[in-house]
Order: C-alpha cells, then sequence, then structure tokens
C-alpha cells in the first residue's frame, strides 16, 4: 500500500518533532522510516559525495516493493503517513498526484533566513561542517558540483515558491495543509489539532509535545556529544532507568542540552534577506499570507 498523505519538508522546518507527534495519534500509522526520498529517486545521483553523506545514502528507497513494505503495520488506520524533506527541493508533486492522486500534502515553512542558518548548524553539530555560514554560502555551487547531499544547499533549499505552486497545482489547496514553523514552535497543541482535522482523525486527541526533536546547534563539548549519539551510549542506562515509551525523549532532552546556538552576524542577515526578497513576495502571493516578519 501508499501512504495517504505525505510531509513534504521543508528540511530543518519541524519535521522530525512533528513525525513523532503524529505517531502518538492512535489513528495515524507513520511510516518508520523517515526521508526514504522514494518519490524523487530519479533525480537522485547513486550517491551524494560530500562529508558524512553516507548517512543520507543509506536513508534512500529506491525499490518500489522496499517502499510499500514500510505500510505494512498500517492495520487498517485511516491516517497513513511518510515524511521525505527532498520532496520540497527536487519536483515529486508531479510522482506523488501519479501514484496517489487523492492523497494530502503537508508542507512546514520556515524563515528561510532562519532555515538556512539552522541547517548550517545541523551540519557544524554532526562534524560535517568545518567552515563559517557565510564561507559555506559561499561554497554552495561548488559543493553542488561536487555532487554534496542537498542539507549542505543552506541558501537553496529555502526557495519554497516554486514547489509549493507545483504542489498546489497537483492536488489542490484542500488538499495542501501548510505548517507555519514559528506557530508550530509557538502554539504546538493548537498547530496539532489543526493538523489532525486535515487529516480526518480525532482533533482533541492529546499527544505529548513538549519535546523537540533533532535540535541543531554547535556542541559546547564536541567529545561529550560524541559519546552520547554512540549507537550504545545512552542505551545502556535508559533501558535501566527509563520506560521504554519515555527513552527517546529523554535521549533528546539530553541531547538538547550539549548545543549552544551562536547568532548569525546581522550582516550575513541581511544580506540573505535581500536575495530571498523576491520568493517570499511570491510566496505571499501564492498562499495570500502575510509574510511581513520573514523581511526582517
Amino acid at each position: 500500500m501508499l501512504p495517504n498523505f505525505y510531509i513534504v519538508g521543508a528540511a530543518r522546518s519541524g519535521t522530525t518533532s512533528l513525525t513523532h507527534y503524529l505517531g502518538q495519534h492512535p489513528q495515524i500509522y507513520m511510516s518508520p522510516h523517515k526521508e526514504a526520498s522514494f518519490f524523487v529517486a530519479e533525480h537522485l545521483p547513486p550517491t551524494f559525495q560530500g562529508p558524512g553523506d553516507e548517512r543520507a545514502n543509506r536513508l534512500f528507497i529506491r525499490d518500489r516493493g522496499a517502499y510499500e513494505a514500510l505500510f505494512d503495520g498500517a492495520h487498517g488506520k485511516p491516517a497513513v503517513g511518510e515524511c521525505s524533506v527532498l520532496y520540497l527541493y527536487y519536483p515529486a508533486a508531479s510522482a506523488i498526484a501519479q501514484a496517489a492522486p487523492d492523497a494530502k500534502i503537508v508542507i512546514l515553512l520556515r524563515h528561510p533566513v532562519d532555515r538556512a542558518y539552522s541547517a548550517y548548524l545541523h551540519q557544524l553539530r554532526d562534524g560535517r561542517e568545518q567552515m563559517s555560514f557565510e564561507e559555506g554560502l559561499a561554497r554552495e555551487d561548488e559543493r553542488k558540483r561536487a555532487i554534496y547531499e542537498p542539507m549542505w544547499y543552506y541558501f537553496e533549499m529555502g526557495c519554497y515558491a516554486q514547489p509549493v505552486r507545483a504542489y498546489l497545482d497537483y492536488f489542490g489547496g484542500d488538499r495542501v495543509h501548510v505548517v507555519w514553523y514559528d506557530e508550530f514552535v509557538q502554539q504546538p497543541r493548537s498547530v496539532m489539532m489543526a493538523l489532525f482535522e486535515f487529516l480526518g482523525v480525532e482533533a482533541a486527541y492529546p499527544v505529548n509535545v513538549s519535546v523537540r526533536y533533532n535540535q541543531s546547534g554547535r556542541p559546547k563539548l564536541p567529545g561529550v556529544r560524541r559519546a552520547l549519539t554512540r549507537q550504545y551510549a545512552l542505551t545502556w542506562w535508559l533501558k535501566r532507568l527509563v520506560p521504554a515509551r519515555w527513552r527517546h525523549a529523554v535521549r533528546e532532552r539530553a541531547l538538547g542540552m550539549t548545543l549552544e546556538r551562536p547568532v548569525m552576524s546581522s550582516d550575513t542577515r541581511s544580506r540573505l534577506l535581500a536575495a530571498y526578497a523576491a520568493d517570499i513576495d511570491r510566496l505571499e502571493v501564492l498562499l495570500d499570507k502575510d509574510l511581513s516578519d520573514w523581511r526582517r
């Protein structure tokens, strides 16, 4: 079987947290494999070549049977979903519409400058980025030519208007639901209730939205974080001290405490705001949404 709803990005806009929250709902089945990226397989190279891109290469599923097997555990649940952020970067709307024409689409959108910086901090957190944010931006085209995975494309992955338009064209406004990152962070319960209603499940179901997953930042003590992220590091004591249903949340809280979030330079922010201005204008008209906060 195939999902009947897709979370298509944007990257670094809360998709991991949203996936965890949705998975708590008894009427929703979420694929246990995030970032399968099946519907953009034709656009992916055999392998990405950037530092640490091996993990991304292992995530992609290119075989239809293997992809459909992800949903064998759905057991008749009314809402079945999958999340792959590359569906907003590569042209996926047509392929999804052809395979699942009645599907619903969920798009998370974040201030593009903040999203870009979060992507940089994500790479820095994982020890993949060795340059400053400004140097990484300057090397973006070079990294594309060297076949780095799109998480390295700090600027380009924040250009939303064209892919959002494609989803609206293929699925229609009534089957596309936009989650705005700032609202998601500030009012997660109301955002989840609206999303549950969109998906046709019990809107008032109380999910735990207290944990933020996959946070980005600069490691305060890199050696400590490396130790905590090893395969076995947290497993030993979590299994002995923490009930199974809470282990993932406890792990994420512990990892979040190892990070600090340096501030982007004002000059860099101004330069990026100017670069994104035209795309923000198009998106504002497309979604009939006041995006004045995105201009500062």
